[in-house]
């Protein structure tokens, strides 16, 4: 064997092209021949590895000077070769390629040669699928990671916006709330300074008004002492309702204790019936739970009895071993419930409170009249 090439196939363009081409010896002619081969590509039943194509089984030429069908004839004489083999690289109905050879001896025709070759290049065909199927699989396996790898990246991106995103809300709802509390306080305090200390003047000149018509006989002294009663009950309301925005915070430091006193200040200021209940051993809280848990009772009284009209208000807080649940059942008009769009400041406060203290909220109707809201807070936190 003095030269043999590898023709690979291109099945794209359905050309076969030389891949690989070897020498045993580099004489000038073969030399010349051997780049001949190189610029060559041979279509189905083109030269020797064409009709190995087209027929898909080794083909030999004992003699190329009697084969019409071979391409450059005449390089191949000044090379001195004299015969040439083929057989294909292919997987049952696949072809890969064409291993041709070529001797400066001549071969004789030989059947169970071409057989066995045959035969060879079905078992490299088979080899190089195989190998092209791992190729294949590994080349996906790196993309998938290379995608796993990108995916993960934005995943982790996104994961740090939701979460500065998330802190963000925190922050402002946070703020909300501060401003929220902190005008409550100053409207309590403007009730207190401004409006209570003006109704306190009008007082005195009603009861000075009332004193000087009595002195007269004047009939109208009456209607004036009667004025006099209703301007001291709305200073007294007046009073109460500066004492309740301005005191937001629990003066207990025992949840106990804040809400039996919520409950008793709720039933003298508004004249309803307003009762506090506690199920169970309740553990020490820390001060800011305890403040939450008030806050969120009060806010669920004040909308019992402003918004629902509420006549009966009952608080029950009961702690069965793992959880503490405070509960506001009143029987006024229903609330509108958390997932509602009508849901107002007051419960989007009540909700964040509870939040703060790792807490769900939830507000249900109880039938045509009647609001039951539950904060439920794990222990052991």
């Amino acid at each position: 064997m003095e030269l043999a090439t590898f023709w690979m196939l291109d099945p794209q363009r359905e050309i076969l092209h030389p891949f690989v081409i070897t020498l045993r010896k580099h004489a000038p002619p073969l030399q010349s021949f051997l780049e001949d081969r190189r610029r060559l590509s041979l279509g189905p039943g083109q030269g020797l590895p064409g009709r190995v194509w087209q027929e898909r089984r080794a083909v030999s030429i004992p003699d190329l000077a009697y084969d019409s069908e071979f391409l450059r004839i005449e390089l191949a004489e000044r090379a001195s070769l004299k015969s040439a083999m083929a057989f294909p690289l292919q997987s049952l109905s696949e072809l890969f390629g064409v291993i041709e050879f070529f001797t400066i001896e001549e071969m004789e025709h030989d059947p169970t040669l071409l057989n066995m070759m045959t035969a060879i290049g079905a078992e490299i065909g088979q080899f190089i699928k195989r190998r092209r199927a791992e190729e294949a699989l590994r080349k996906a396996h790196d993309e998938l990671e290379m995608r796993v790898q990108q995916r993960t990246a934005e995943l982790k991106s996104a994961n740090q916006q939701l979460k500065a995103s998330i802190a963000d809300r925190k922050r402002l709802e946070h703020e909300l709330l501060e401003i929220t509390d902190k005008e409550r306080r100053r409207i309590g305090l403007d009730l207190h300074d401004d409006l209570g200390q003006k109704l306190s003047g009008v007082a005195l000149m009603i009861k000075g008004l009332e004193n000087r018509l009595t002195k007269s006989g004047a009939p109208e002294a009456t209607d004036a002492g009667r004025i006099h009663i209703l301007v001291q009950e709305a200073m007294s309301h007046t009073s109460d309702l500066a004492h309740d925005l301005a005191t937001l915070d629990a003066r207990q430091k025992d949840i106990v204790a804040a809400l039996n006193d919520l409950a008793d200040h709720a039933k003298d200021l508004f004249q309803i019936s307003c009762r506090f209940k506690a199920d169970g051993d309740v553990p020490p809280l820390e001060s800011n739970v305890v403040n939450q848990l008030y806050k969120i009772a009060q806010e669920a009284v004040t909308n019992a009895i402003k918004h629902g009209k509420a006549r009966k208000v009952a608080l029950n807080l009961e702690n069965d071993g793992r959880n503490l649940l405070l509960t506001i059942q009143n029987d006024g008009l229903p609330f509108p419930d958390l997932k509602g769009k009508s849901m107002g400041m007051g419960l989007r406060i009540m909700s964040y409170r509870a939040s703060l203290i790792n807490a769900s909220l939830d507000v249900k109707g109880t039938g045509t009249s009647g609001t039951r809201v539950s904060c439920e807070m794990p222990l052991g936190r």
